[in-house]
């Protein structure tokens, strides 16, 4: 969805709108559109219910570690499966240089298999190391339990007192991902562990002028 506005008698009405129902007609996509203040107030009550409820935000916790678990799980197993790749890639450009070397079978055929297998390694080794840049980063998304409770719990005071373009900030780093299913009419809110850290470190006493 995207944000968008109409304007009517010098006033304007915010709304996210599927972009799928944009393009191929508003048959295509059962959310179509919402309100914008609607939504962005509802995120900020949930964000406010979890600081103030220490189950929930247990849970919340439990959730974004889940999150990151799955999420490394699945960054190491396509490392498994790219290291393989690269083995047996190895292993066929020996093969084919030493038939090349050693003048055996078609030498033009041979150069482009090289050159083709060159191809793939250099893409593996690239999808690689930008696999392995990932996994760095999500070790440095871990969430402390005093992390995450010291943002919840100080979220209210602290938003009463921040101008819309800082409230703006506070929600983008909070939250990854804003989930709306127009069909059973649910509301997802998927944080973001990096942002949940950051927002800790700058909500510490005597750090408060990062909100000027």
């Amino acid at each position: 969805m995207i944000h968008t506005y109409v304007a009517r008698k010098n006033k304007r009405y915010r709304y996210y709108v599927c972009t799928r129902a944009q393009k191929e007609g508003w048959d295509t996509c059962p959310s179509k559109s919402i309100p914008a203040p609607e939504i962005e107030n509802f995120v900020v009550d949930q964000i406010r219910c979890i600081g103030k409820n220490p189950d929930l935000a247990s849970e919340v916790l439990e959730q974004a570690r889940a999150q990151l678990k799955k999420l490394e799980d699945e960054l190491s197993g396509e490392q498994r499966l790219l290291q393989n790749e690269l083995k047996k890639y190895g292993a066929e450009m020996v093969r084919l240089t030493g038939s090349l070397n050693g003048g055996n079978g078609n030498g033009s055929r041979l150069t482009d298999r090289l050159a083709g297998l060159n191809k793939r390694i250099q893409a593996a080794e690239e999808r690689l190391g930008a696999i392995n840049e990932q996994v760095a980063a999500l070790g440095r998304q871990t969430i402390d339990e005093a992390d995450l409770k010291t943002v919840l719990s100080q979220f209210d005071p602290l938003w009463e007192s921040l101008t819309p373009r800082e409230r703006a900030r506070v929600v983008r780093l909070l939250v990854a991902r804003v989930g709306y299913d127009g069909k059973a009419e649910n509301v997802s809110v998927t944080f973001s562990p990096a942002g949940v850290r950051l927002l800790a470190e700058e909500m510490h006493p005597g750090e408060q002028e990062v909100w000027v």
